[in-house]
């Protein structure tokens, strides 16, 4: 399986403009023409704009590791959502 492990920051000035959504969709894109088969992040659990949006696009539930959550996006699901 081809895995990536997916790290972005949003500056708190460009967050709820729909930034996020847009990159994540940009990323699944790249990703499937890249042959990749799922995205994973990490973030913490309090972090809930992130975890929405992973859950906005169909992510696989949660799963702590190491004091984190591990949010796993297939992207062969995801891009039926684009």
């Amino acid at each position: 399986m081809n895995l990536v492990l997916l790290s972005a920051h949003m500056a708190e000035q460009h967050r709820g403009w729909l930034r996020g959504r847009i990159f994540l969709i940009h990323m699944l894109s790249f990703a499937r023409k890249c042959g990749i088969h799922l995205l994973r992040g990490y973030t913490l659990a309090e972090n809930a704009p992130m975890l929405h949006l992973f859950d906005v696009f169909g992510a696989d539930k949660p799963v702590e590791e190491d004091g984190l959550l591990r949010v796993d996006l297939p992207v062969a699901h995801c891009a039926q959502t684009l």
